[in-house]
């Protein structure tokens, strides 16, 4: 059972690294053009 945990916990970690890369720095500019007040400052 500990063998598909490791695996689990790298692709979680992906995954988030990959999210905030995308959230934070390559589609900014694209979510607050197109969201604009919905966003939180």
């Amino acid at each position: 059972m500990t063998s598909f945990f490791k695996p689990y916990l790298v692709a979680l970690l992906v995954m988030g690294v990959l999210d905030a890369l995308w959230l934070g720095m390559l589609a900014r500019d694209f979510y607050r053009q197109e969201m604009g007040a919905q966003m939180a400052e």
